[in-house]
């Protein structure tokens, strides 16, 4: 198709451009994990007029036909114009203001992160993992310098197609394309690094066990880089243990565990190969830059003529006939011709992070640790993460250099400068500082970190955890956990929500206790909307509103004792409750029972009594009675 341009109101790109273009040149340059900018130059004809700022450029690319860029620049001389255009995906107008997502698969976080927009996003990632998105861009959001970022929790290599996005596991494939290099070839640069070539292998088992005899794992290319020998390199597997050496829960975490030294000979010897056969340390780091116009001119052009068909991201299997090794690199750059439609060079090599690329990645692994299905932080992936950290930090060691100095101090005395502040650096420890002391006489160091401790003003990181796993502080969300663990002290002021107490006395007061047995005691208390469903009650209940019974109430009694209910401030009311029978009284001056106003039930007679001298009784047995005023009547006869 022609390239063609969308003024900047235009957005009905079903059809055809306002503009058709015919551009001196027209370039796409992508990087994989990088930035992709159309570069275009056109002559000033009556098309320019299309070429400004916001305007839509479409043209075919390696991706698909008809791949919309939005143009970013525009510069213009005497003889053209010169645009800069990037996918319009990027130019996305998607702001969080509060947007988390919380144990994630990653197509899932994409689908939080686009909903209800015209932009999607599309990821065959499939572990779990948790962002937070707050007064945050999209792009800034996918692969921005932050620890939330989607490419720093998830992973991907970004792909951009229009108003999607794909951060697949890896970009691109591997169809089995095959070229040679390693000899004189016009339009192919190459440049060979052996400095990471490992070819002898001393593999390190968990409590320092290694081969006997000083044996090391050699690499079947040893003799290729001959006469050059490099030094044997020691591996450390912590994940294969002796069973003298083993803990608890071990084998089901995933660790080898080897009965005899023999075994475990063994499995260090199998996994020292795997480096080479899957990791492939002993092959150097070699990129070619291959210019595919310069190379058509020549001869073999047919021999690599299938490269124009490769993607950004794709693996190539290139033979080296020099070396006589075969290395697997991938496209990591490509510039695609958007007039002849066909990729003009491209650059394959290995997608490498550098030391504080790997180092600062730890900071994520950390969310791998907590084991979702038994709520509980896993000891072996902290040891993980711990050797991670270590092995970069001896990556580190072994390319320091020996200095004749034991400390170093480096500081930017400027205070208007951004750098301004100060960094010791010695063989006890380091110190960090920010700030200048009263008289301007040294600095006022307010971080500092020797071998057993950290003392800073702040500490700000994602989890605290102990070596083992049995507890963590999760800094992010607030969460403390802890396995078969104590706690001593006082805890002033806090709230407790939806958590299991277990063992021990509640006491809040001097009022109110419950016990590990499940009795509560009160004392003087007010209870108000209580429900009680089953249960002993013992002690005084008394309370300042109506209470209400909605259900059966059960007294149970003791043998030899009354139940009593009071009623009134002062329980001048009184309801007991025996075996036998059922007493209302009210109290007055008089001790004597029979002197007070009472009903009495029991299952032979009901007793209406008023005084000692008037009362009524209607018996079962005796019939009817009543005295008035100290004269006894009975009603069976006298009436």
């Amino acid at each position: 198709m022609m390239i063609q341009v969308y003024k900047p109101g235009n957005r009905n790109f079903d059809y055809n451009g306002d503009y058709n273009l015919n551009p001196i040149t027209c370039e796409l340059k992508m990087k994989l994990k990088g930035e992709w900018v159309v570069t275009l130059r056109n002559p000033l004809d009556e098309n320019m007029e299309g070429i400004v700022e916001n305007s839509i450029l479409c043209m075919d690319t390696p991706i698909g036909k008809r791949q919309l860029f939005m143009i970013n620049e525009v510069d213009k001389n005497d003889d053209f114009i010169e645009a800069y255009a990037i996918p319009i995906f990027l130019t996305n107008d998607i702001y969080f203001f509060d947007t988390r997502v919380v144990n994630k698969t990653a197509q899932d976080a994409l689908n939080i992160m686009f909903k209800d927009t015209k932009y999607k996003g599309y990821s065959d990632i499939s572990k779990a993992n948790s962002a937070y998105y707050q007064e945050m861009c999209a792009n800034e959001a996918i692969s921005g310098d932050n620890d939330n970022a989607f490419l720093n929790r998830w992973g991907g290599e970004p792909i951009y197609k229009n108003y999607e996005i794909y951060l697949n596991k890896r970009a691109g494939a591997d169809n089995g394309m095959r070229a040679e290099f390693g000899f004189n070839l016009t339009g192919v640069e190459e440049k060979v690094d052996m400095s990471e070539v490992v070819t002898r292998i001393r593999p390190k088992a968990y409590n320092g066990h290694m081969l006997p005899n000083n044996e090391t794992v050699d690499s079947p290319n040893i003799e290729k880089y001959e006469p050059r020998r490099f030094p044997p390199v020691v591996f450390e597997y912590t994940d294969i243990k002796l069973k003298e050496d083993a803990q608890e829960g071990d084998e089901e975490n995933g660790i080898t565990i080897c009965d005899t030294k023999a075994i475990l000979y063994q499995k260090l010897r199998e996994r020292a190969k795997r480096e080479y056969t899957i990791n492939k340390v002993d092959m150097p780091i070699i990129t070619y830059n291959v210019q595919m116009v310069d190379l058509s001119k020549t001869d073999l052009y047919k021999e690599y003529s299938e490269l124009v068909r490769v993607s950004l991201g794709d693996t190539v299997h290139v033979s080296h006939r020099r070396l006589k090794i075969e290395t697997t690199p991938r496209v990591i750059e490509l510039v695609y011709d958007g007039i002849t439609n066909s990729v003009t060079s491209l650059t394959l090599g290995d997608h490498k992070e550098d030391y504080f690329d790997r180092l600062s990645k730890t900071q994520h692994i950390v969310d791998t640790i907590y084991d979702k299905v038994s709520n509980t932080i896993m000891a072996q992936r902290i040891a993980g993460v711990v050797n991670l950290m270590m092995t970069s930090l001896k990556a580190q060691k072994d390319i320091a250099k020996r200095q004749d100095v034991r400390a170093i101090l480096f500081e930017d005395i400027d205070k208007s400068s951004p750098t301004y502040g100060a960094l010791c650096i010695g063989t006890q420890g380091i110190q960090i500082a920010k700030k200048r002391n009263e008289t301007d006489t040294d600095w006022k160091w307010g971080t500092a970190i020797d071998f057993e401790a950290i003392n800073a003003d702040y500490v700000i990181t994602g989890i605290l955890t102990d070596r083992n796993g049995k507890f963590y502080l999760n800094l992010d969300t607030g969460e403390l956990r802890m396995k078969d663990g104590s706690f001593a002290g006082t805890i002033s002021g806090a709230t407790i929500n939806g958590s299991k107490i277990i063992g021990g006395t509640i006491e809040i007061g001097n009022n109110f206790s419950v016990a590990k047995d499940g009795i509560m005691r009160c004392a003087d208390a007010v209870m108000k909307n209580v429900t009680m469903e089953s249960g002993i009650f013992k002690g005084k209940l008394t309370t300042e509103y109506d209470a209400y019974i909605g259900h059966d109430l059960h007294l149970s009694y003791e043998v030899g004792k009354i139940s009593k209910i009071t009623l009134g401030e002062k329980g001048d009311t009184e309801i007991t409750l025996s075996k036998d029978q059922i007493r209302i009284s009210i109290f007055n001056n008089n001790t004597d029972l029979l002197s007070r106003p009472s009903i009495s039930i029991t299952k032979d007679d009901i007793l209406l009594n008023l005084n000692e001298d008037n009362h009524i009784r209607i018996s079962s047995i005796l019939g009817v009675t009543m005295k008035t005023k100290g004269k006894l009547i009975d009603m069976n006869y006298d009436i």
